[in-house]
């Protein structure tokens, strides 16, 4: 009877803390859409339950065998240690991610103490105690058993403490520090520029549309920018236009789903804006034009000249890479080293300095990444010059006014 009860006990408290884990650790639930989902789930929580219910008898006998000393404080104590050492064993394998400097090292060691310690505590607190049931009047003698359970707790703190320094030689970039000169590089989107040259943002797409390439109007000294749909087609739908000026500012802009049929794909060709089904086309970007031209009626003028503007390589430079995380991703396997990266612009006489952080970007499942990449387009004839961000942002660059 006796080993029923115990089996019994065993029980109750393994499903208790079985619930409170899944309360901690996925509060906000989760729906099932298949059967075998369910089916699934609940073998997995048997599963679990019977090896809670193994751990806590196994506990229950070193306290009743007096492995443990008879003492609530050693009996949540010692649990709460042993737990703790093997979460942080898993963690620190598994959840520590590879860094360069001692405070990225703190992050996960911080999220460790508050997620993971907290909750081994209280699994700990609640076991030690129901273990203990009825609680009673304890006093602490200095036994043979007393100082065995100190030892064995230093133990696993000295544990914990050597497990710790093998984590952080073994994860840290071994990269050299970064030299104090590139410690004035700012981010591009604080960035200002200097005394005599400003750095600016001009336009943002969302993260569904993409900006294009430049056009440059030479003759009315004006840029085309294109907002695209992100596709991936060869060739990506046009959404809006819009005209700078001179000095850089937003003049005149065409928005092509107000001006024609709805799910019709449009598409900027050498200037003129047409669908891929219609004959008919917009001459907008050239004369001003908001309306559709029919082509067996209209005729293009041979004058109109517009250029596509290529990024220019030779004033833009990456002059340092900074690793600060390994980085694994399906689709750049190349890439083993995250980071940020280092630019100078030559502009006049001036130079222009600053940097991009966490160069790449993946998803939660590691498959898919992406790259920030960096262009910078001479505008000649204009008074301002362009840097474009990940192809969704643009940036002005020009002199600074006296």
């Amino acid at each position: 009877m006796e080993n029923i009860g115990t089996n019994i006990k065993a029980v109750a408290i393994a499903a208790i803390i079985l619930l409170f884990t899944y309360w901690y650790y996925a509060r906000k639930g989760g729906s099932f859409i298949a059967f075998e989902a369910v089916v699934i789930f609940g073998l997995l929580c048997l599963c679990a339950l019977v090896v809670g219910t193994l751990l806590i008898k196994l506990l229950a006998h070193y306290i009743h065998t007096s492995v443990i000393y008879p003492h609530l404080l050693f009996r949540i104590l010692l649990p709460f240690l042993v737990m703790s050492f093997i979460f942080w064993l898993v963690y620190g394998i598994v959840g520590i991610p590879r860094f360069t400097h001692f405070t990225d090292f703190m992050v996960p060691i911080k999220y460790f103490i508050g997620k993971h310690l907290l909750y081994c505590a209280i699994c700990a607190i609640l076991a030690g105690i129901a273990l203990s049931l009825p609680l009673q009047v304890q006093n602490i003698s200095k036994s043979a058993l007393w100082y065995g359970n100190i030892k064995f707790a230093m133990g696993i703190v000295g544990a914990f403490m050597l497990s710790t320094c093998i984590f952080y030689w073994t994860k840290k970039i071994n990269e050299p520090s970064l030299d104090p000169k590139y410690n004035s590089y700012q981010a591009l989107s604080s960035y200002a520029g200097t005394s005599a040259v400003e750095v600016k943002p001009l336009l943002a797409a969302s993260e569904y549309n993409l900006i294009s390439a430049p056009y440059l109007l030479s003759d009315k000294q004006e840029v085309i920018l294109n907002f695209l749909y992100n596709s991936s087609n060869k060739k990506q739908p046009l959404l809006k236009s819009l005209r700078l000026d001179k000095s850089g500012k937003v003049i005149d802009s065409l928005d092509t789903e107000q001006l024609l049929p709805q799910n019709e794909a449009v598409f900027f060709d050498n200037g003129y804006i047409r669908s891929r089904t219609s004959p008919s086309f917009v001459t907008w970007v050239f004369d001003g034009l908001k309306t559709i031209q029919n082509a067996a009626s209209s005729s293009t003028n041979t004058n109109w000249k517009i250029q596509a503007l290529e990024q220019d390589t030779t004033k833009l430079k990456m002059v340092h890479f900074q690793k600060t995380a390994a980085f694994n991703c399906e689709s750049l396997p190349d890439i083993k080293w995250n980071g940020t990266r280092f630019y100078e612009l030559i502009q006049q006489n001036d130079t222009l300095k600053f940097k991009i952080d966490q160069v790449y970007t993946a998803t939660p499942n590691g498959k898919e990444c992406s790259e920030q990449t960096l262009a910078y387009f001479k505008c000649n004839g204009m008074d301002f010059d362009l840097i474009r961000l990940n192809e969704r942002e643009y940036y002005i660059v020009q002199p600074r006014k006296k």
